[in-house]
């Protein structure tokens, strides 16, 4: 991802470029025989501009266009994100209302298939402790989706060998429900240049983890070093046993490399 950034009037005006490729894939026929290799990569281009309309309250948004290759089947459609914030005068807590993904697919994998993508509300919040050199943040994601989990159409009763006794289908109840809704992470502000952060989404847990192996997935841990010309932030996403995910950032001020 590359993104720039700068003040228009009394607002800044983004812009950025989005490119996601999975790597090398084999190409398999029904019968497991090899017939060749493709790559499939996702891609977006957006602008964006923000404001805010008083001390305490800020307003912005994102229109994008986007794009998927995945082997012979491809996606195209245009979206948009719109957010607002509350700022705390004291500069402790801040909150943020979001939809994003809202927008039509152009083009869908099928030819039965478009229509409007899939949007997210959001609700996120974020307090930094007065005396204490951490912060708490948390994400209440697909507000507009109440159920985020799979039931499986084939799956069938069970019966209990000893008993006799039919065990129903195992269904998510109020709490799974509400929990997959939920994304936390806490910061560790070691001093004005380092930052330990730490983040659990239990969402991703339960999707991606291998149910003999979960292990930690779902989990993520992540760097964060500012210096006087740039910042670079490191994250590690366990998503399971198959896999792993590295993300690298690295942003500067380009006024701050001028020379005075």
């Amino acid at each position: 991802m590359v993104a720039y950034a700068n003040r228009i009037g009394k607002g800044v005006l983004t812009s950025n470029v989005r490119y996601v490729d999975y790597g090398e894939f084999q190409r398999t026929e029904p019968n497991g025989e090899l017939s060749g290799v493709f790559r499939p990569f996702e891609y977006a281009v957006g602008v964006g501009y923000g404001q805010f309309i008083n001390p305490v309250l800020s307003i912005g948004g994102n229109f994008n266009l986007i794009g998927s290759n995945l082997e012979t089947y491809n996606a195209y459609g245009a979206s948009v994100d719109l957010a607002g914030s509350f700022h705390h005068p004291n500069k402790l807590f801040t909150a943020t209302v979001c939809v994003k993904n809202a927008g039509l697919k152009f083009k869908s994998y099928l030819d039965n298939d478009a229509g409007e993508l899939p949007v997210d509300f959001q609700l996120a919040a974020s307090y930094k402790l007065a005396h204490a050199p951490f912060r708490f943040n948390a994400v209440l994601h697909h507000l507009n989706r109440w159920d985020l989990t799979y039931n499986d159409p084939f799956a069938l009763p069970t019966f209990d060998a000893l008993t006799g006794d039919t065990i129903p289908v195992p269904k998510a109840n109020f709490v799974e429900k509400l929990a997959r809704h939920v994304l936390i992470s806490t910061e560790l502000l070691l001093s004005k240049s380092l930052t330990v952060r730490m983040g659990f989404n239990y969402h991703r847990r339960q999707e991606m983890k291998l149910v003999e192996r979960p292990g930690i997935s779902g989990m993520s841990l992540g760097l964060g070093f500012k210096s006087r010309l740039f910042r670079i932030d490191y994250g590690f996403v366990f998503y399971s046993k198959a896999g792993n995910n590295h993300v690298i950032s690295l942003s500067s001020s380009i006024d701050k490399w001028k020379k005075k």
